[in-house]
């Protein structure tokens, strides 16, 4: 007798193992929102134990009502993201959505700096082996294309295009050109920005979220 309840013990348990029908799931396992983004699921405590500067960012957005504001219930109501942007072991930090589409932090010498911002912009692209990041913005008329190298304590804008759509014809004129923060020709421009984007971007869609409620919290911006 005890060694039939023994066995129906063992099978039991390999069948929890099987399909995860037995526990909770890891409070830190990474769940997905639509097939597109994908979010941390951590509990208070355990974003607690992040890195320090991890811990600097979540510190400062608790405390600045304008980086990432806050809920009627108290909440941060941004989407936020980590990532090395500039290969140096620690993390920027990411904040997408709200007035600004999009707000770069670094942490330097244990103080949260904003390196960049965009506003009415989308496309944010990451290419971490030239430690840059890109983006597209511009609103009723203007738009404009920028490329940002980051370093430890800021970023430095690389390569930049303007250009003006007239509503007459709905085409792009006026359009302007700097690399390294002089006035330049299309070509340099274009030689400039090849040389950055023939890596495959990290975009929105490959970044870990924190805080993310819905996907259309970052399709408006992406």
């Amino acid at each position: 007798m005890i060694k039939i309840i023994m066995k129906k013990t063992i099978v039991l348990v390999m069948v929890c193992a099987l399909f995860s029908g037995c526990g909770s799931r890891s409070s830190n396992e990474e769940i997905t929102i639509s097939p597109d983004y994908q979010i941390n699921k951590m509990s208070v405590e355990e974003e607690n134990e992040s890195s320090v500067e991890e811990q600097a960012y979540i510190d400062f957005m608790e405390q600045d009502e304008y980086a990432n504001p806050k809920t009627g219930s108290g909440e941060l109501s941004l989407p936020y993201a980590f990532f090395d942007i500039n290969g140096d072991g620690k993390n920027e930090l990411i904040i997408a959505g709200g007035y600004i589409s999009y707000q770069i932090y670094a942490y330097y010498n244990q103080q949260v700096t904003m390196i960049g911002s965009n506003k009415y912009g989308g496309d944010f692209t990451i290419y971490s082996n030239n430690h840059v990041f890109g983006w597209i913005g511009g609103h009723k008329d203007y738009y404009y294309e920028e490329y940002y190298k980051v370093t430890s304590s800021n970023a430095e804008m690389i390569a930049q295009k303007t250009w003006v759509i007239e509503p007459s014809h709905g085409k792009a004129t006026k359009t302007t050109y700097q690399v390294h923060g002089k006035k330049s020709k299309k070509n340099l421009y274009d030689k400039t920005i090849s040389e950055i984007t023939k890596e495959k971007g990290i975009t929105v869609k490959d970044l870990t979220w924190n805080n993310l409620k819905n996907k259309g919290q970052l399709d408006e911006i992406k």
